[in-house]
């Protein structure tokens, strides 16, 4: 993996990016630059002493091929692997030790498969059944799995490795139940081999590194919602509205003289139904009430009669369909009356006088737009904002310890409630500042890299079990482990070879399934 963890920060840092992935970028940075340190240091790692166990296992399967499988294989074997006539120049005659096997995996390998499956020995020779069979099987599956694996370390791709295109898609939808398009979005994987999973080959450049950043900020907005942005709480005194001639103002409010229309302009972020209410009164001259209409964009939706006066105004409410985008909102003055012969000065003129106009919704809230899976990812609301933190801390601990594929640390997880905080000192909302905790966990090194500790110099290590549950589901699923296969990894038991059988039965009948046939086979 060719990046210079320096080179990564200076890119992002030198970027013009909003507050909020400035914040991220802070968050994060220390994240990167230890995982690099980390990434050398595990990698010089000193070799680790023998576990006790593998000691003993060592002992009890030197002594076992002594007391009973040495004779076996002489009564069963020696006739056709002996000095003179070693078929396939296996010569089971030699005095062989246990280091032998553990030295020579394969040629035993060989030798347990042909024993197995009831190639040796020869039908003409004898005819085992599976429990006659069994002391030697038995003892070269120890051999061989129990101290020939450890011993032996095999050839592994590096144990740090980028997520492909198509591993982080599919990783994204598994966290989020967002797709993201990678194949329009990212630069195309490289392939070596017919394979695009090759960690030597999957680098990280500065513009991955743009549109990684990119795709996390998308990818936030689209899978937890903040209604907050979608909101539309407005309100304009008369006085501030624009009039056509014959209107004039009367200290907040304004008067409409003559028909005609007070108007402003509103944008709508969302469709929906909004309520807009408009408080006025009117100075009442002839038979008939005041009419006042409500105009959008030059079409009357709404008309009402105003019969209040100077001293208590009322207020008109209505309900309108907006569609999203700008739009002219406008009051007006349907009836206009004037009889200045009238013997009663009161009544001889009708006039429109609008104090305020507000608009609010949309009604019902925004449900309608929550992320796919928003309700499960924001499964707990603050009751109080002194406890949005707390609940904060909830939310992002499950969020981050399934983006990474194991429990998250602490340290990680107060990077993130600290980040939260900052988006709230900021006027940022709930689901506002949960959505910025989330682009920032979609930029971390731990969700987009597959991570496996390194053993020490020609030693080997068992994956634990959080790496064994993503090394299985990236290779039949391209993407994380489920919550299933992870409560077993949390248990400990996913070692347990009864449960991982079980496990990989369960997946291979999976629908995921179909990611290994596309991408592997």
């Amino acid at each position: 993996m060719r990046l210079n963890p320096g080179r990564l920060l200076n890119e992002l840092a030198n970027r013009r990016k909003p507050l909020s992935s400035l914040l991220i970028f802070g968050a994060f940075a220390t994240t990167w630059v230890v995982f690099f340190t980390a990434v050398r240091s595990v990698a010089g790692q000193e070799a680790q002493s023998a576990t006790p166990r593998r000691n003993e296992v060592n002992d009890k399967l030197a002594g076992e091929l002594e007391s009973r499988v040495r004779p076996w294989i002489k009564e069963n074997c020696q006739d056709c692997h002996d000095a003179d006539s070693a078929e396939a120049g296996l010569d089971l005659s030699k005095n062989f030790k246990l280091d032998h096997v553990i030295a020579s995996p394969e040629k035993w390998r060989r030798l347990l498969r042909r024993v197995e499956s009831g190639e040796m020995p020869p039908p003409d020779h004898a005819v085992l059944t599976a429990a006659e069979r069994l002391p030697l099987e038995s003892w070269l599956r120890s051999a061989l799995f129990d101290l020939a694996c450890e011993a032996n370390s095999p050839s592994r791709s590096p144990a740090i490795r980028r997520l492909t295109r198509f591993e982080y898609e599919q990783s994204v939808f598994e966290l989020t139940g967002v797709r993201f398009q990678t194949s329009t979005n990212f630069p195309a994987d490289e392939v070596g081999h017919g394979f695009d999973n090759i960690a030597g080959l999957l680098n990280i450049s500065p513009l991955l590194t743009e549109k990684y950043l990119a795709a996390a900020e998308t990818i936030a907005r689209q899978a937890i919602f903040d209604p907050t942005i979608f909101n539309v709480d407005q309100s304009w005194n008369g006085a501030d509205l624009d009039g056509d001639d014959g209107t004039r103002a009367i200290e907040q409010d304004q008067v409409l003289s003559t028909s005609g229309a007070l108007r402003t302009n509103v944008s709508i972020p969302i469709d929906g139904k909004f309520n807009v209410t408009v408080e006025a009164y009117g100075q009442q001259a002839g038979e008939a009430w005041i009419e006042m209409g409500l105009l959008v964009d030059g079409i009357q939706v709404a008309t009402d009669e105003v019969k209040s006066r100077q001293r208590s105004p009322s207020k008109h409410k209505f309900e309108i369909v907006l569609k999203k985008g700008q739009h002219r909102l406008a009051v007006s003055f349907n009836n206009d009356f004037y009889d200045p012969k009238n013997p009663d000065p009161s009544k001889r003129d009708r006039n429109l006088i609008v104090c305020e106009v507000k608009i609010k919704g949309p009604n019902g809230g925004s449900n309608s737009l929550l992320g796919p899976r928003q309700k499960e990812i924001v499964f707990v609301q603050p009751t109080s904002k002194a406890k949005s933190a707390d609940a904060a801390k909830q939310v992002l601990e499950k969020l981050s310890s399934q983006a990474f594929r194991r429990p998250v640390s602490p340290d990680d997880l107060a990077r993130l409630v600290k980040l939260f905080e900052q988006q709230t000192a900021l006027e940022a909302s709930f689901e506002g500042a949960l959505q910025t905790c989330l682009t920032a966990l979609l930029v971390s090194p731990k969700f987009l890299f597959k991570i496996e500790q390194v053993p020490g110099k020609r030693e080997s290590r068992r994956l634990d079990d959080y790496e064994l549950a993503s090394a299985l589901s990236f290779f039949l699923w391209s993407g994380p482990p489920d919550s299933k296969l992870n409560s077993f990894a949390d248990s400990g038991m996913l070692q347990d070879s009864a449960i991982l059988d079980k496990e990989i039965t369960r997946m291979l009948g999976d629908r995921r399934l179909s990611a290994w046939f596309d991408n592997f086979v």
